[in-house]
């Protein structure tokens, strides 16, 4: 699924929540600079076997909300810059997200989300991203 989207400079809208992905271990750039992306439906999307979401949303510039609640990046290492450049992203649901020890970056996945970060981390050193709301107003992520 490396590549599988990238490039689609005038996508618009698209609903992948019917899309079939047990096996699917590399999801880099997948919508990399889908530049005028507003609407994405990944709800049913399997991705407990990938390993690298590097780059996966990066540069969707239009995107103003993503709901991946339904991600299992049990077994990813890289998900650095996953949401660079997503200059109105204004909703990210993330609730599922256990960032631990073996991703590699995670400082850097996590600044890729708002230039000031807030998060929390427990006593393993394991990070626990929920529902995120990015306020354009201060480009601050507030945790509920």
């Amino acid at each position: 699924m490396q590549y599988m989207f990238s490039d689609c400079q005038n996508l618009i809208s698209l609903n992948l929540s019917n899309f079939i992905t047990p096996n699917s271990d590399n999801m880099r750039n997948m919508f990399y600079n889908c530049k005028k992306l507003e609407s994405l439906d990944l709800s049913n999307l399997i991705t407990s076997s990938a390993t690298n979401m590097q780059y996966m949303f990066s540069n969707c510039e239009h995107l103003l909300s993503l709901d991946l609640s339904n991600f299992d990046i049990s077994s990813v290492t890289r998900i650095d810059n996953m949401f660079s450049n997503c200059k109105l992203m204004i909703y990210l649901n993330l609730n599922s997200f256990l960032i631990t020890e073996k991703i590699r970056n995670k400082t850097d996945f996590i600044y890729q989300i708002a230039n000031d970060v807030k998060f929390c981390m427990d006593d393993d050193n394991q990070i626990f991203l929920s529902e995120l709301n990015i306020s354009p107003e201060c480009n601050n992520i507030c945790f509920q």
